[in-house]
């Protein structure tokens, strides 16, 4: 569904070049401008509207492509390959823009999905060929999947032209409803249209494919064909979305997105123009739109139905055409009966009344309560009610909303293929010179599989939501735990927690109930007791684990805090480190660790880079290090391995030949460990 909606939103500017020539030929015709001028732009808006399903096969085939983690330029090669075939074959011409109009909203609709879908089967159950290599990655990954993409395309088109063999013989059906035409039909149709534009298909041409159009044109009232009842009473609030929307969206908070969308979209929706909307606010595929989108059109059909039936108007033998204003149109038709203008005006007054809850709540849920929902879902955490509360006084602040935006962005590289993962980075014990102990550190797996470290924490931070991640970070490592006990292998654990999440009650809560029967250890840095001091050290204590204090030395650094709080470990910023050849910052640097000691907690070297720093910490008797010069962080299995390497481990047999590295290894390989099992 995601795919779905963005695929669509995606098509919003070129939707928005045919609404604009369409606006134009219609503006042509009032300022009765040259026939060949409105022929000329008549002929340049079908051929933007003819390619639209080539566009939309090229943006569904990316977008199912990101979702799914196939190539994306193999997959739109697929799928556009795979619609001309089938265009091709199911044009009456052999001309694939030639296929009749609801044909192709169907065929460029679900040839991309069904295609990218059966690509990324195949490749899930063969994998890709291997020691294919060129000069450009692109096209390596083609030819890695060329064999899959032929295979796909040959059960593609196989398909698609197997069920057009299927006869479906409407003409009888539709010879039946021109003879008996009734108001019901019309509101099926609607009902049909309306679910169609849902999805993406222009609904009007494919229904008229089904049932016909002939008996639209028949009378419902007088003077009043079923066709020109539908466009007065429905299309305020119909199949083109309409004023009732439009309005909607202008009376609730909007995000900058949609004010920019109402910016391009006022010129149109007078002249009943309107797929911007459908596709860019988007009505497709968004759930909290779907009653209205469907319920409007029906109740003022149903509303001016009856009105109509009571209070009977003579209309006139005058036609508008879908693109005039509303109220001009039903001044026309009804010879300038103000009666019939008043009841359209007040069924967009009733659309909206409909309309507004439902807008009011799909914005709702695109604003950042909202995202940090789909957050905790996206990575399974549900938090406490207080956390919610936390958040909430959070919006006040300017620089949240400021930070919507790039949460959007996050959300979005989630969505589309990117996960969060737990990297341990080793730390050594420097008197035995063993490893039995690590930091479980963040890590961003990309689309394409690299592993970075996440460049989005400030944003999450600036809008409230790092609770989020510390809680699931606590929740991988629970789950990396349990499977070491399995395998008998053991390791000390330190988590980083946020000053936030030290200040969330809730959300300390809910750590120490995932960690209850575990023995980790917490580092926190020392501005976390900036604010609420005595609420931080109670949240500490529930805790229950060792506490470090994390960068020490730099920023807020305090001796009051390690002599106040129950401090276990010291870990000493890598700043300190820097420069120790000088007299004056090594004897700085010794001084401390030996007034760390004093107080009873352990010392940690950050940063250690090099085998200067590797010597010099050992003399002046640091307890552990950790850096680059042994390893960079580690996915679950290779920090294992690294484990099992060093002498004195908990690993069986090491070679008696292994000693810690000599030198920088940057061991922390790109691979990346499934966390999910």
């Amino acid at each position: 569904m995601l795919a779905l909606e963005d695929a669509f939103v995606a098509l919003a500017p070129y939707v928005i070049v045919i609404s604009a020539f369409t606006l134009l030929t219609q503006v042509a015709g009032f300022l009765e401008a040259s026939p060949d001028t409105i022929a000329a732009m008549i002929h340049y808006t079908r051929i933007l509207n003819r390619f639209l399903a080539i566009v939309q096969v090229v943006s569904l085939s990316y977008y199912f492509a990101v979702r799914f983690q196939t190539g994306r330029t193999s997959s739109i090669l697929l799928s556009f390959m795979a619609y001309i075939t089938i265009a091709t074959y199911a044009s009456p011409s052999g001309q694939p823009l030639d296929v009749q109009q609801g044909a192709f909203n169907i065929l460029s609709l679900s040839v991309p999905i069904v295609s990218v879908l059966v690509f990324a089967f195949l490749l899930r159950k063969t994998g890709s060929l291997d020691g294919i290599e060129t000069v450009n990655i692109t096209v390596s990954q083609i030819y890695q999947s060329l064999v899959h993409l032929m295979v796909a395309y040959v059960i593609v088109v196989a398909l698609f032209v197997g069920l057009s063999k299927v006869n479906f013989d409407l003409s009888s059906w539709q010879a039946s409803l021109i003879q008996s035409p009734d108001f019901t039909l019309l509101l099926v149709r609607s009902i049909l249209v309306q679910s169609a534009w849902f999805v993406g298909i222009q609904g009007s041409h494919l229904i008229n494919s089904l049932l016909g159009k002939t008996w639209l044109m028949e009378p419902l009232f007088t003077n009043l064909s079923y066709g020109q009842f539908y466009r007065l009473f429905a299309l305020p609030g119909g199949a083109g979305v309409g004023m009732a929307l439009f309005l909607s969206l202008l009376l609730v908070p909007r995000t900058d997105r949609i004010n920019r969308l109402l910016k391009f979209a006022w010129p149109f929706i007078p002249f009943n123009i309107n797929t911007l909307l459908i596709y860019g606010v988007p009505v497709v595929y968004n759930r909290f739109l779907f009653i209205p989108f469907l319920v409007v059109p029906l109740v003022n059909m149903t509303v001016a139905y009856i009105v109509l039936s009571l209070f009977p108007v003579t209309f006139v033998a005058k036609r508008a055409v879908w693109s005039t204003p509303m109220l001009i149109d039903s001044y026309i038709v009804s010879g300038g009966n103000f009666f019939v203008v008043g009841l359209q005006f007040c069924l967009v007054l009733l659309s909206l009344a409909i309309y507004l809850p439902f807008v009011r709540k799909s914005c709702v849920m695109r604003s950042l309560p909202a995202r940090l929902k789909e957050i905790e879902q996206n990575l399974d955490v549900v938090l406490d009610i207080e956390a919610r509360e936390n958040l909430s006084s959070y919006q006040a602040q300017r620089f949240i909303i400021e930070s919507s935006y790039k949460v959007s962005k996050i959300l979005k590289l989630l969505n589309e293929g990117g996960r969060l993962m737990v990297y341990y980075q080793p730390k050594v014990d420097v008197v035995h010179q063993r490893c039995d102990a690590c930091e479980a550190l963040l890590r961003l797996q990309l689309p394409d599989g690299r592993v970075q470290q996440p460049s989005f924490v400030e944003e999450l931070e600036a809008a409230g939501m790092i609770v989020v991640i510390d809680v699931w970070v606590c929740k991988q490592v629970k789950q990396d735990l349990a499977y070491w006990r399995s395998i008998g292998f053991q390791a000390n654990v330190s988590i980083n927690l946020h000053p936030d999440t030290l200040r969330n009650s809730g959300a300390i809560r809910q750590i120490t109930r995932i960690l209850a029967d575990e023995s980790v250890e917490f580092e926190i840095v020392e501005r976390s007791f900036l604010k609420n001091t005595a609420e931080v050290k109670k949240h500490l204590a529930m805790l229950g684990q060792r506490l470090a204090i994390d960068d020490f030395g730099v920023g807020f650094s305090s001796l009051t805090t390690v002599s106040d709080l129950p401090v276990d470990v010291v870990k000493l910023d890598k700043s300190l480190l820097q420069d120790i050849h000088d007299d004056r910052r090594a004897i700085l640097y010794q001084q401390v660790v030996t007034l760390c000691k004093n107080l009873g907690a352990q010392v940690v070297a950050e940063g250690v880079e090099t085998e200067q720093e590797w010597e010099y910490i050992r003399q002046v008797g640091v307890d552990y290090a950790q850096g680059f010069y042994f390893a960079e962080a580690l996915p679950r299995d290779q920090f294992e391995e690294f484990v099992r390497a060093c002498p004195g481990s908990a690993g069986e047999n090491p070679p008696a030949h292994l000693s810690l590295p000599a030198g920088p290894t940057r061991a922390g390989s790109r691979q990346v460990h499934d966390l999910s099992e």
